[in-house]
């Protein structure tokens, strides 16, 4: 069976990469800037927790990394026809946007991350 190209838009393509990689930065520059970060120890919830002071900037990365799922579902979809693998791409996003949608309100303020370790 022979696969054929999985698209032909370089937009998907290029959308789907820049996801990923604009996911990643943001993670670990937010990972960065938290004193007593571990990305070894510490998962990337506290980052984006309630009260983090980089939260904003983690769950932007979050919402690229959704993107970026979305745009790949459709280019497995126009490109393969597999609408079983682009349902579940899409379900991937659709549940990294509820998260970071519902990490959105920090109404207790910053919180101290070396406590939590």
């Amino acid at each position: 069976m022979k696969l054929l190209p999985v698209t032909r838009s370089s937009g998907a393509r290029v959308m789907s990469v820049l996801g990923v990689v604009v996911f990643w930065v943001g993670v670990f520059v937010a990972g960065g800037l938290v004193s007593g970060y571990s990305a070894r120890e510490d998962y990337i919830s506290i980052l984006a927790g309630p009260g983090s002071p980089v939260a904003v900037l983690v769950i932007s990365a979050m919402l690229a990394n959704a993107v970026a799922q979305l745009a790949t579902a459709g280019a497995v979809l126009a490109g393969w026809g597999a609408r079983l693998c682009a349902a579940f791409l899409a379900a991937a996003a659709v549940a990294w946007m509820a998260v970071a949608v519902f990490r959105q309100a920090c109404p207790d303020g910053p919180r101290d991350v070396a406590a939590l370790i």
